[in-house]
């Protein structure tokens, strides 16, 4: 669920008008993630948050929807904590990841793509 902070500064002035001290008070609003997405888009609105600490750790119990919170705090054009869209997205995958890795030249362990059976080569294909 994202947290939202809505950000008020105080200052303390000496007698020459310099700050002596500064504070920050926030309201901490908890909103919860679920794919009724217009539901959360009118309850952050209404807060209007300065910030979002995303602590998203699944949506409708599932991690591969993880990306859904960062894209939708994209869409508000609303700062956040946590990953971002792109790498959020990518790494929710792990076939995607994978190819994605290795398309750099980064070693990755050997896999299956099971929508294609046919590719499958017992004698290349050993794990």
């Amino acid at each position: 669920m994202p947290r939202m902070m809505n950000w008020t500064y105080y200052s303390r002035l000496n007698w020459s008008g310099t700050p002596l001290l500064k504070w920050v008070v926030f309201e901490i609003h908890e909103v919860t993630l679920s794919l009724d997405l217009e539901s959360a888009v009118r309850e952050i609105k209404l807060f209007d948050p300065y910030l979002v600490f995303n602590l998203v750790e699944s949506i409708n119990n599932s991690g591969e929807l993880l990306y859904i919170a960062p894209a939708l705090l994209n869409y508000l054009k609303i700062p956040y904590t946590g990953v971002h869209l792109e790498p959020m997205f990518i790494t929710t995958s792990k076939l995607l990841c994978k190819k994605v890795l290795a398309g750099h030249g980064i070693p990755t362990a050997g896999w299956i793509e099971l929508d294609n059976p046919e590719k499958i080569n017992p004698e290349k294909d050993t794990f």
